[in-house]
C-alpha cells in the first residue's frame, strides 16, 4: 500500500468507516474496524483531492499545496495550447571569449536559453544567470523563446553585469520570502507585503512581512541564525525560478490568502482589465514579480539574514523588515571584507518605506540600537579575528601613528621662530611650514626610510635643488650619531693640491690633508640607522642632517 502524507487522525476524522468491512489490511485505531486495502487506497485518494480543494483542512501546508497545484495546472494548460512544433534559429553570440558564434535550431515557445546553453557546454549552463535577446530585452533562463533571435548569455563576471546583479537581488529577496512563513509556528499567520525588488541602496535585499498575533517581537541572534540556516538549505536544493504569465482571475486565486496582493491586483485591473501578470515559482513558493530572475538557487553562494527591524504604520499596526546579504557563487570574496558588508547590511534600509508607515525618531531608542549594533559588531569582529592569521586593523593603526608623528614637529617649528640665529633659508622653510600648518596639512618633500631595514628615518625633509637623491632635515627618527668619527669634505683647491703632491709619502699626505681641512673644510659626523647600523646620513656643526643613501617616498 502506498504511503500518504495525511495522518491517520485526519483520515478517521473526515472519512466515515462502515461497520461491515473486511478483516484485511491495516487497522486505523486500536479500537476501530478492519478495512480492505483497495477500499482504503480509494478513500485516501478522495481525501487528498478534498484537501487540495479545501485549503483550510491542513492549514499553511494545504495553502502551499493548493497554490502549487493551480500553478502546475495553468502551466500544463498553456503548454497544451502548443499544437505544432515551429523551428526557430537562435544565434548564440560567443559564449566563450576565445570562441565563436553558434547557430542552433530550437523549438518556438518550448526551448529556453538554459537548453541552448546545455547544447554547448556544461560550464556554460551552470554559470549563465540571465539571457539577452537581440541586444535590448533581458530574458529569464527558463523562459521559452518565442521567435528567432540573437542570444547572449550573461553571467556575474560579464562586462555588462549590472542587469545580472539586479536579477540576483530580486532572486535573493524572493528566496528570503519563501523561508519566512516556514520559520514561524502555525498560530502565527504570515503575509508577505513587499514584492522582490532590486534596490541596491543600503547594501541589502529585504522582505517586509506582517505577522498576526505577534505585535511586540524582539528577534534574537539565535532566531536570525535559524532563518539563515533555512536559506542555506534552499540554496543546496538548486530550485529553478519558473515563470508564467496568467490572467487577473488566476492571480486572484493564487493570492487569495494575501490581502496586500489582492489590493495591488485591484488597483492594476482598474487601469487595464485584460492585463497579464508575471508569476514566479521557486521550490514551492509562488510570488508576483516583474522579473527577470536568475536561473536557480544554486547560483547563490554565501547568503545571510542580517537583521530584522520592526516598523510601524500610522494606524498603530506593526510589520517587520527582514534584511539580508548574499554573494554569487561565481564570485569569491575575502572573509573579512564580507564581514564588513554584513555589518553594513544590518542598518535599516530607509530608501523604500511604505506610504502608510514611518520611522520612529526617538533618540533613546536610536542610541540603544546603536549600542546594540556596536556590541554585535565587536563580538562578530572578535570571532573573525580568531579565524584570521593577521590583524586587519594594523594598517589603520599604523596610519594613525604616522599622522600623529607628522604633526609633532609643529611644536618644534614654534620654538625656532624666536631663535635669532636662523639663516634666511631656514626662515623661508619655517614660513612655508607655518602656512601649511594653518591648513592642517604637514608639508614634506619626501618620507625617508633606511635602504636595508626600511625603518622610518624622517618625516619632514627638504630635497636638494641640484642633487635630487640628497635631502636635509632637522628632526629625524631611528638615527644614531657617531661623534667618535669625524668626516671632512674637501673643496676643489684642496683636491688639486692633493693631486700635485701625490708622489709624497702616504703618512705626510694624510697629515697635511687633516691640517688643511681643519682650517678650510667642513666637518661632519656619520649618522647610522639605529636598527641595522647602516650609514644613511651625515651630521654637520649646524645640527642639520644630510641624507644621501635612503629610500624616499614622494
Amino acid at each position: 500500500m502506498q504511503h500518504s502524507s495525511i495522518s491517520l487522525f485526519q483520515i478517521f476524522k473526515f472519512i466515515r468507516i462502515p461497520r461491515r468491512s473486511y478483516r484485511l489490511g491495516r487497522r486505523i485505531i486500536p479500537a476501530g474496524y478492519y478495512v480492505s486495502p483497495a477500499w482504503f487506497d480509494q478513500r485516501i485518494s478522495k481525501q487528498s483531492e478534498l484537501d487540495s480543494n479545501n485549503q483550510k483542512l491542513i492549514g499553511v501546508e494545504g495553502t502551499i499545496k493548493y497554490k502549487n497545484e493551480l500553478f502546475d495546472k495553468e502551466k500544463h494548460r498553456q503548454q497544451s495550447l502548443i499544437t505544432r512544433f515551429e523551428k526557430i534559429e537562435v544565434n548564440l553570440e560567443k559564449p566563450f571569449p576565445d570562441g565563436e558564434d553558434y547557430v542552433l535550431m530550437m523549438n518556438a515557445n518550448i526551448s529556453t536559453p538554459y537548453e541552448c546553453a546545455s547544447h554547448i557546454h556544461q560550464n556554460l549552463k551552470q554559470r549563465s544567470a540571465l539571457a539577452l535577446i537581440n541586444g535590448n530585452e533581458y530574458w529569464d533562463m527558463h523562459r521559452p523563446l518565442e521567435r528567432s533571435c540573437q542570444l547572449t548569455l550573461l553571467h556575474f563576471k560579464h562586462d555588462d553585469c549590472m542587469p545580472v546583479n539586479y536579477a540576483f537581488w530580486r532572486s535573493c529577496s524572493m528566496l528570503l520570502a519563501s523561508v519566512i512563513p516556514r520559520a514561524f509556528r502555525d498560530e502565527y499567520q504570515v503575509q508577505i507585503i513587499s514584492k522582490p525588488m532590486a534596490d541596491m541602496s543600503g547594501g541589502s535585499f529585504f522582505c517586509d512581512v506582517e505577522v498576526e498575533n505577534l505585535s511586540d517581537w524582539k528577534p534574537t541572534t539565535q532566531e536570525i541564525q535559524s532563518i539563515t540556516s533555512l536559506l542555506w538549505d534552499e540554496t543546496v536544493k538548486a530550485d529553478r525560478y519558473e515563470r508564467i504569465q496568467v490572467s487577473a482571475e488566476m492571480t486572484a486565486k493564487l493570492f487569495a490568502n494575501n490581502l496586500h496582493r489582492l489590493s495591488e491586483l485591484e488597483e492594476s485591473t482598474k487601469q487595464d482589465a485584460n492585463r497579464q501578470f508575471t508569476i514566479y515559482r521557486c521550490g514551492q513558493h509562488i510570488e508576483l514579480s516583474d522579473g527577470p530572475l536568475i536561473a536557480d538557487t544554486s547560483q547563490i553562494g554565501s547568503i545571510y539574514l542580517s537583521a530584522i527591524h520592526p516598523l510601524k504604520r500610522r494606524n498603530g499596526s506593526r510589520f517587520y523588515r527582514f534584511q539580508g546579504i548574499a554573494m554569487p557563487k561565481q564570485l569569491n570574496i575575502n572573509p573579512f571584507a564580507f564581514s564588513l558588508i554584513r555589518d553594513r547590511s544590518k542598518r535599516l534600509k530607509t530608501s523604500i518605506i511604505p506610504k502608510d508607515s514611518f520611522i520612529s525618531n526617538n533618540p533613546s531608542s536610536s542610541n540603544h540600537n546603536n549600542k546594540l549594533e556596536n556590541q554585535i559588531n565587536a563580538d562578530e569582529k572578535e570571532k573573525i579575528l580568531d579565524e584570521l592569521f593577521y590583524d586587519p586593523d594594523e594598517d589603520d593603526s599604523n596610519q594613525q601613528w604616522i599622522d600623529k608623528k607628522k604633526f609633532q614637529y609643529e611644536s618644534r617649528i614654534t620654538s625656532l621662530e624666536s631663535d635669532s640665529n636662523v639663516d634666511q633659508d631656514d626662515k623661508q622653510r619655517i614660513n612655508k611650514l607655518q602656512s601649511d600648518r594653518r591648513l592642517k596639512k604637514p608639508r614634506s618633500d619626501a618620507t625617508l626610510n633606511c635602504p636595508c631595514c626600511l625603518s622610518l628615518l624622517c618625516l619632514d625633509c627638504q630635497r636638494h635643488e641640484i642633487y635630487k637623491t640628497q635631502y636635509r632635515a632637522m628632526f629625524v627618527l631611528n638615527c644614531r650619531i657617531d661623534f667618535e668619527r669625524k668626516l671632512f669634505f674637501k673643496n676643489k683647491d684642496e683636491l688639486r693640491k692633493k693631486f700635485q703632491k701625490r708622489k709624497k709619502r702616504l703618512q705626510q699626505e694624510n697629515k697635511m690633508d687633516e691640517q688643511s681641512s681643519s682650517l678650510t673644510g667642513d666637518q661632519y659626523y656619520p649618522v647610522h640607522c639605529n636598527i641595522c647600523n647602516t650609514q644613511v646620513a651625515v651630521y654637520d656643526l649646524d645640527e642639520v642632517y644630510h641624507f644621501f643613501t635612503v629610500i624616499a617616498s614622494h
